[in-house]
């Protein structure tokens, strides 16, 4: 089980106790986003940890801005591990796929990433035919 995945199993089991708090909220909040940081690094988060995040909105108050960038965290790094091995996996494409339909990109705001997710997309592109 990756450290992401393992955080997001304690937050979920956090939530059935009543008890649950503003500093504990905090707290999570803070780990979670230090493990993406971490996981992403090292390109192990995947599609389904995406999506669980995704259902600890609201119970971690992330805001909209905290997801988007989460989103762009991780897509950096699957750009760039794409771009290094020149190749992108099925799971990596799954990714790709949910981040591309998720990330708006605003003009000037990403510099290289919106660069990059160009040659991915051509790449998983030429994947598809």
């Amino acid at each position: 089980m990756s450290i992401v995945k393992s955080i997001i199993n304690s937050i979920q089991a956090s939530f059935s106790n009543e008890a649950f708090n503003q500093i504990q909220r905090d707290d999570y909040r803070t780990q979670l986003m230090d493990a993406i940081k971490e996981a992403s690094k090292d390109h192990v988060i995947t599609l389904e940890e995406v999506m669980d995040i995704q259902g600890l909105i609201d119970k971690l108050d992330l805001s909209n801005s905290d997801l988007r960038n989460i989103r762009v965290l991780v897509m950096k790094d699957l750009c760039a591990h794409v771009l290094a091995d020149g190749k992108i996996t099925e799971d990596e494409m799954k990714l790709f796929e949910a981040l591309s339909n998720q990330i708006e990109f605003k003009e000037g705001e990403e510099g290289s990433l919106k660069e990059d997710f160009d040659k991915v997309q051509s790449i998983y592109k030429n994947n598809l035919s």
